[in-house]
């Protein structure tokens, strides 16, 4: 496991966190979290961004890994390149 995935998980738990405690019990919310937004609990409202969040981080998390898949695999093509021109071209 690479320093980037911990910090990658340490960074999701910090973004779930806040919903955890929430969750807990209905003493457990913040008071500003029983006002509305144009009519909406703002629970929803911070529900729904922690949401938004969530999935932007997957997306970037999977574009970071398949630029990493493609620079492994170009550099395995480019060592196997390497071994068959040592070899001439003979496994």
């Amino acid at each position: 496991m690479k320093r980037s995935d911990i910090l990658r998980i340490l960074l999701v738990c910090a973004i779930l966190a806040p919903l955890v405690v929430i969750q807990t019990g209905p003493g457990a919310a913040p008071a500003w979290m029983n006002q509305r937004l144009a009519g909406v609990p703002l629970t929803v409202v911070a529900t729904a961004l922690w949401f938004l969040v969530m999935m932007s981080l997957t997306a970037l998390f999977a574009r970071q890994q398949t630029v990493a898949d493609r620079i492994s695999a170009a550099r395995i093509a480019a060592d196997g390149a390497l071994a068959d021109k040592k070899t001439g071209g003979q496994s």
